[in-house]
């Protein structure tokens, strides 16, 4: 089970939102353990530990963090968007602002 929400794919930031179980976000071992925020349900935060203790307030993850430890203790101050995708990508790191296109 996903510690934030999926969004399921196509809707907008702010839409319907459904409980991750079972999406195409949060997969493997302690995925999203400790995780806050929104996940598109798009195979974000996909890999062990992919979003493990990361904060992202209010904001979406959408496309991104894919891979061990990707985004894992990191804090996210906006939006994040096809970013973070590779072992490590993002790992313990502090973002203010929207992230796109970009630690891939």
């Amino acid at each position: 089970a996903c510690g934030g929400t999926c969004t399921p794919e196509g809707s907008t930031p702010g839409g319907s939102s459904e409980n991750c179980s079972g999406g195409d976000c949060c997969n493997d071992s302690g995925a999203c353990a400790g995780f806050t925020g929104r996940v598109w349900n798009d195979g974000s935060c996909s890999g062990g530990a992919a979003c493990q203790n990361r904060n992202t307030d209010d904001n979406y993850i959408i496309n991104s963090c894919k891979g061990t430890s990707a985004c894992e203790a990191s804090i996210f101050r906006g939006n994040v968007t096809d970013s973070c995708d590779g072992d490590s990508a993002c790992s313990e790191s502090p973002f203010n602002g929207d992230v796109y296109n970009s630690c891939n």
